[in-house]
């Protein structure tokens, strides 16, 4: 389980380096974990302002970190990385 916990730390502390760049206001992440069996998932989760969704959406960075998410994503039954806003 270390692994994990390492990577959803380390996926938390990128992504609130991404958002940084991307947002005016203030953000937060939440990280959750669930586990299937010997698969696990991580789940963050966004809070952004209104205003920098809006802008994000409107420069296409929606799409672009959608398609981040997926690439990132390992699909070998250790962990998928998925990103959702709010």
């Amino acid at each position: 389980m270390e692994p994990v916990h390492k990577l959803m730390v380390d996926a938390v502390a990128c992504f609130e380096k991404v958002l940084a760049m991307l947002c005016r206001g203030s953000f937060s992440v939440v990280p959750s974990l669930s586990q299937n069996g010997t698969q696990f998932s991580i789940a963050l989760v966004a809070t952004v302002t209104a205003a920098d969704e809006a802008s994000m959406q409107q420069r296409g960075d929606d799409v672009a970190l959608e398609r981040l998410a997926d690439s990132i994503g390992v699909h070998n039954g250790t962990a998928v990385v998925s990103f959702q806003f709010e």
